[in-house]
């Protein structure tokens, strides 16, 4: 989860349940950023119950309706 994902390919979709809980902010933030490069602008993030990326990330943003699934922000720098 810490090292290089570049060498894994790019994903559509990315299922990181229940995983981000054990790690602090700062970690939580660069995992996310290294996902969010791994994945093209209409990507989708699927996250646990307990986990969000309201005010950790602003790479990919809720989905209406849809709880634990986080749409890619492509306006995000």
């Amino acid at each position: 989860m810490l090292d290089r994902l570049s060498l894994l390919g790019k994903f559509d979709v990315v299922f990181y349940r229940n995983v981000l809980i054990y790690f602090d902010l700062e970690t939580k933030t660069d995992i996310l950023a290294r996902i969010r490069r791994q994945m093209p602008d209409h990507g989708i993030l699927v996250l646990g119950g307990a986990e969000t990326v309201i005010n950790v990330t602003d790479n990919f943003v809720t989905t209406p309706g849809r709880q634990g699934f986080y749409a890619v922000n492509p306006d995000a720098a």
